[in-house]
């Protein structure tokens, strides 16, 4: 009887040392692994077109842009138009506060789509639609 028990005891350990043997084994292999990445869609881009605003000296300015969005499903431009809206006047309040040089100044273009963009997502949040704007695109601006 000893042994029986004795050997009992032998194949316990041995299975457990297979078993221990086996699970670092498939834990290295999945350290070694290499990570699964999910492809980046490309970016999407969505038009608003032609937003006027009348400037002081019985002038206007026409305003044109897409905004770069890289993160979207298959309601984003449905979304961006039912806020359109919202995005109209964000830029109303934006540009319609530059001065004329400013806006006439094609150097401050980049400062111009920074702070749209800035406020696009701040207004956008603010009435329950988050949306993470990469890039505003100015694509047409023409003061008059």
């Amino acid at each position: 009887m000893n042994k029986k028990i004795i050997a009992l005891i032998v194949a316990l350990l041995l299975t457990g040392a297979a078993a221990g043997g086996y699970a670092w084994v498939a834990q290295s292999n999945a350290d070694n692994a290499e990570p699964v990445v999910e492809p980046e869609l490309p970016p999407k881009f969505y038009r608003i077109e032609k937003i006027v605003l009348s400037l002081p000296s019985d002038r206007y300015l026409l305003l044109e842009f897409s905004l770069k969005v890289s993160e979207y499903d298959d309601d984003t431009e449905k979304q961006i138009d039912s806020y359109a809206p919202v995005i109209r006047n964000a830029t109303i309040g934006v540009m319609g506060q530059k001065p004329l040089d400013q806006l006439i100044d094609s150097s401050f273009l980049v400062a111009h789509q920074d702070e749209l963009e800035l406020a696009f997502e701040q207004q956008l949040a603010a009435n329950g639609f988050a949306l993470i704007i990469d890039q505003v695109l100015v694509t047409k601006l023409v003061v008059q």
